[in-house]
């Protein structure tokens, strides 16, 4: 979701989303660079910080993908979920483009 937000501009929203009605509270320039800055920082070290622990407390165990909190377990339903949203993704947009209409010069 952070990166998503990074997209669009977390200046862009701040202006024109969340502090767009007065009676709103107002946040200042300090959310923009949390934001884009240390919530991708921390999501990465937090990630690497999990897999590191995952990997030292089952030694024998960290690329069994069926073991219980292993390393290959989580990489293993990240494949499968990326695989997933990618075939999802594929199908909505054969769909889009077949209802699209066509647009002759």
């Amino acid at each position: 979701m952070a990166f998503a937000l990074i997209r669009y501009g977390p200046r862009r929203l701040r202006t024109e989303e969340i502090t767009s009605d007065p009676d709103e509270m107002r946040i200042g320039r300090w959310w923009d660079l949390v934001v884009s800055y240390f919530i991708p920082v921390a999501a990465v070290a937090l990630v690497a910080w999990w897999l590191y622990i995952s990997a030292t407390d089952n030694p024998g165990q960290w690329c069994n993908p069926f073991a219980r909190d292993s390393v290959m377990t989580c990489f293993f339903q990240w494949f499968i979920a990326f695989a997933a949203f990618l075939g999802l993704n594929r199908l909505i947009n054969r769909r889009m483009d077949s209802r699209a209409p066509v647009m002759h010069q």
